[in-house]
């Protein structure tokens, strides 16, 4: 979608990556981030072995993203995996980066809590934060 390509970055050299490393602070610095990193193509490719193509079971979703915001992204996760998680213990109620634990689980504890408390005729707080 930005006609971006690996190798065109991988031909840059130095010079790209000087570049992109000051765009990926700003992008961290800010919360922000090129509104084109985060459009998306779909790509709809056939299965295998139908004799026809009627539904969408028919099909298989590809979605393409930006190559940029994927390089950003793999970045982060790897500085959050090996540096910083690395060097701190998780708190007890981190899901994220934590083996055995989803977002599954993270419902599955709020649920529990929820009824719980229905169960007890107690009263409860939950705070929501909703990211733009």
């Amino acid at each position: 979608m930005d006609g971006i390509f690996p190798a065109l970055l991988q031909a840059g050299g130095r010079i790209v990556i000087f570049h992109l490393v000051r765009i990926f602070i700003a992008c961290l610095a800010t919360g922000c981030d090129p509104v084109i990193w985060r459009q998306v193509k779909v790509a709809f490719i056939p299965k295998t072995g139908r004799s026809f193509y009627s539904g969408t079971k028919d099909f298989r979703l590809t979605s393409l993203t930006s190559f940029v915001l994927k390089t950003m992204e793999r970045m982060i996760d790897r500085f959050l995996r090996y540096e910083d998680l690395a060097s701190v213990p998780f708190h007890p109620n981190q899901h994220a980066y934590h083996a055995g634990k989803s977002v599954e689980t993270v419902l599955h504890q709020l649920v529990f809590r929820v009824e719980k408390v229905l169960d007890q005729q107690e009263t409860d707080l939950g705070v929501y934060r909703r990211s733009v």
